[in-house]
């Protein structure tokens, strides 16, 4: 199993997430919740605007995953995910 899988296993899925959203208005507005990386430690929130399915590894470097670029980015495997953005 590659270390993008291993990750992935907590993700949320679109069947969870469509449960979750039953109980919200249709008209509420979705952001997406992220640290700043500033000195406060301030989290922030930027508009939804797009879902789309990408590709994605995870980056030792960030900890995290990333968006694929180019095929040479999968050392840690890549899958396909949907993004909120």
């Amino acid at each position: 199993m590659s270390k993008t899988s291993k990750y992935l296993e907590n993700a949320m899925t679109v069947e969870e997430l469509r449960e979750m959203l039953e109980s919200y208005d249709d008209d509420m507005p979705v952001v997406f919740a992220f640290s700043s990386g500033d000195y406060w430690h301030s989290d922030v929130a930027e508009n939804v605007t797009e879902v789309e399915e990408l590709e994605v590894t995870y980056s030792d470097y960030h900890r995290k995953f990333k968006l694929v670029e180019d095929m040479s980015d999968d050392d840690n495997g890549i899958e396909l995910v949907l993004v909120l953005q």
